[in-house]
């Protein structure tokens, strides 16, 4: 997943729902500036601590709380936004999605991955997901214009690639 969206050196990369850093990471040890986003208080010790105990040379990582309405990006701040398994989480998502986008530089990318709607033996019960159709359509209320919609790579989830 990561080889399609590179290369991430020296780009800035909001990992938003970021909780333990799976994704955040391992952007940053490919040279991004990430910015993990999250509520969860505890997760984001947990990855800071981490990240320290890695010590490493490439990258950097900032932590960066924030609440259910507020993506705490600054405006055109990314260049890359990437939501993954956290958007059916969303209590307003069209209104959040929208201070998602300004946060995108002009040329930057959404990259949002979540589970698709079938029962799956991984992610939330399906009355709590939601079609990449339906995505879609929110996506592009907010602002954005769609460049990929792919429900076949992976097995359990879609992407969604959008500017």
């Amino acid at each position: 997943m990561l080889d399609r969206f590179g290369p991430y050196e020296g780009k800035i990369i909001a990992d938003i729902g970021a909780g333990y850093g799976y994704f955040a990471l391992r952007l940053a040890q490919r040279g991004a500036h990430v910015i993990a986003i999250d509520i969860d208080s505890v997760a984001l010790d947990s990855l800071q601590t981490l990240w320290q105990s890695l010590h490493t040379q490439h990258g950097h990582l900032t932590i960066r709380q924030t609440t259910p309405t507020d993506p705490a990006l600054a405006a055109q701040e990314a260049d890359q936004i990437w939501i993954v398994n956290t958007y059916h989480h969303f209590p307003n998502r069209i209104a959040y999605m929208k201070k998602v986008h300004s946060g995108l530089k002009p040329d930057g990318k959404l990259i949002l991955i979540d589970f698709k709607i079938d029962t799956l033996p991984i992610g939330p019960p399906p009355h709590i997901k939601i079609p990449h159709h339906q995505v879609v359509e929110e996506l592009r209320q907010a602002g954005f214009a769609i460049l990929d919609v792919d429900v076949q790579t992976l097995p359990y989830q879609y992407i969604i690639t959008a500017r």
